[in-house]
């Protein structure tokens, strides 16, 4: 789970799972279909990341580095993100 805060007009908030001590890549672990959730009015987010079910190509490496990746558009057109580490692992 990541949470966050922001100040102005939010448009929209997308968060993804990333692995790799630079984040550099996204993995398939979890159900997209998840999306960010907002409230508006307390100018808050939170994204769940739950295990997608059926195939997926990516496995969770206990010893991998992953990071919670998200990012926000603005009314205005502005955009701005932000990553932090995964404490722990996600459940494999």
């Amino acid at each position: 789970m990541v949470e966050g805060t922001w100040t102005g007009e939010l448009s929209s908030v997308q968060c993804d799972l990333m692995e790799g001590r630079k984040a550099e890549r996204a993995i398939d672990w979890w159900d997209r279909s998840s999306s960010a959730e907002e409230s508006f009015s307390d100018r808050t987010f939170s994204q769940e990341f739950v295990r997608a079910k059926g195939r997926v190509k990516d496995r969770i490496d206990p010893e991998g580095d992953y990071k919670a990746v998200c990012w926000a558009q603005f009314s205005g057109g502005a955009a701005t993100g932000n990553e932090a580490p995964v404490e722990g692992v996600p459940p494999g």
